[in-house]
């Protein structure tokens, strides 16, 4: 999961999107910091399924639950790796060395 573009494409996304202040409406109200009939996004289902999954998202005092530069800084990471990695094999393919040959010496 850590090394998955996916997961942090989505965690970013995710981040950017919900805030622990935004409402939505539900049948009783949670906190009387809202109006009537409304909820913090925080009590929610699904956010509450994102936190059971290592996906903070719209956590009250919770700095990280709103940065999203730990998950730029690691899909900039994975993509520079992942380039080098198809730029190796690429190189390799074309003057057609072989790898057992290689390990050998």
């Amino acid at each position: 999961r850590n090394f998955s573009p996916f997961f942090w494409t989505m965690q970013g996304l995710l981040k950017s999107v919900y805030r622990w202040t935004d409402t939505f409406d539900c049948a009783m109200s949670s906190s009387s910091d809202v109006g009537a009939n409304q909820c913090f996004i925080e009590y929610d289902a699904m956010i509450e399924q994102y936190k059971r999954q290592g996906i903070h998202v719209a956590t009250y005092n919770d700095a990280s639950s709103e940065n999203v530069t730990r998950e730029s800084l690691v899909l900039v990471v994975l993509s520079v790796v992942i380039q080098l990695v198809l730029f190796v094999r690429c190189f390799f393919a074309y003057y057609k060395i072989n790898w057992e040959e290689i390990i050998r010496e």
